[in-house]
């Protein structure tokens, strides 16, 4: 594998996959969405920033997980390999939630073509990485972040960066600083989000057009985009679930000024981009055919990159309503899952607002909509 990815022509393409979150019989609609949106941008570079498997479904838990995790990741990747794009792939809470360890997962991506590993920073965190971008002269002028924020429901783990990988992160990025003045421009990738989502967002009153309500910490409250990022395309449908332990990631990125976007998914349902002292805090919806999501605003995250101005990036999405007038193979499905609600809390809080009789049907559909996915042949 190459040390660095290269910048091509003065210009370097980076697309974001999130939360694909997928089961042994992978979507069609997945991996279309991923063939139709690498067809038209062409990028240099594919990441992966976690939930790319369903952890929790029965099937990955069977007499040889990683031999079925293995498939799916197969299949994901299918596009990608194709067309021959170098990827690296971070860790979602889900992905920790399957019978294979993600330290088996690191295994099996690193056997296709295209992996590129990445400086670890150690060897049982594969999901937390850099990956430099040089330029033409061969200097490093631009480095790519990936953390894994960990989270798992099942085994109680909090989520979130550990001081570890922070105080690894701040020995990277000085090392990186040693011969120039400072240390290139940065993107960071994780799958959960820091608690500084809640900064760039507004809270609102129940019922205000385009509220969301919050949960946990924040229970009983509601929130919304500010009007100027809705005019820039972005939506936000489900309240930001971010890391559960705030350990001040936010403000060790901050401290030296490299770091520009922290770019996160896990929230299917919010794509948005925003600022917040300095650094863009950026929202990817998921990609996933095969759980809750934006409808056919499911997509893909782009960022290009120029060498000439490395700190200065353009984002942008690519979904599938834009790219492609096909219905979904799976389209009752997919109808169904994007009517999902997205969590445990807006599913109590919707149980809440219908009759008995209604909320009985409701979990009866959603009951045989599992069972379909689960009997449903590979």
């Amino acid at each position: 594998m190459p040390k660095s990815l290269t910048f091509k022509d003065g210009r370097f393409k980076i697309m974001q996959i999130a939360d694909a979150q997928e089961f042994p019989f992978v979507s069609p609609d997945t991996v279309r969405l991923i063939e139709l949106a690498l067809e038209a941008e062409k990028p240099d570079f594919v990441i992966f920033t976690g939930d790319q498997i369903y952890g929790i479904h029965p099937r990955l838990w069977g007499k040889d997980p990683e031999k079925t995790v293995g498939r799916v990741i197969e299949k994901l990747l299918s596009p990608v390999i194709k067309a021959g794009v170098p990827f690296a792939v971070t860790f979602g809470n889900h992905d920790a939630e399957s019978g294979a360890t993600v330290l088996s997962q690191a295994k099996l991506y690193s056997s296709f073509p295209g992996y590129v590993r990445g400086e670890r920073r150690a060897e049982d965190d594969p999901g937390t990485f850099y990956i430099p971008v040089s330029g033409e002269d061969g200097r490093e002028k631009f480095m790519l972040y990936a953390f894994d924020t960990h989270g798992s429901a099942y085994s109680k783990t909090k989520s979130g960066t550990t001081k570890k990988q922070l105080e690894w992160f701040v020995k990277t990025r000085d090392e990186a600083k040693k011969n120039v003045e400072s240390a290139p421009p940065a993107i960071v990738f994780q799958h959960i989000p820091v608690p500084e989502y809640y900064n760039v967002i507004k809270e609102v009153k129940k019922g205000t057009k385009g509220a969301v309500e919050a949960f946990g910490s924040r229970k009983n409250r509601f929130f919304a985009l500010p009007d100027e990022i809705i005019s820039e395309g972005g939506f936000m449908k489900e309240s930001p679930s971010v890391t559960g332990a705030d350990t001040h990631e936010f403000d060790v990125l901050k401290e030296d000024g490299n770091v520009i976007a922290i770019c996160a998914g896990h929230d299917h349902n919010n794509s948005f981009v925003s600022e917040y002292r300095g650094i863009k805090l950026i929202y990817t919806q998921g990609a996933g055919f095969h759980v809750y999501g934006p409808h056919l605003q499911r997509g893909v995250r782009l960022f290009v990159v120029d060498e000439n101005a490395p700190e200065e990036i353009t984002t942008y999405t690519r979904t599938w309503e834009g790219l492609t007038d096909e219905k979904p193979k799976e389209r009752l499905l997919e109808e169904l899952l994007s009517r999902t609600p997205s969590s445990v809390g807006q599913a109590k809080a919707y149980a809440k607002r219908l009759s008995p009789a209604l909320a009985a049907g409701a979990a009866a559909a959603g009951g045989l909509v599992l069972i379909a996915l689960k009997n449903k042949k590979r």
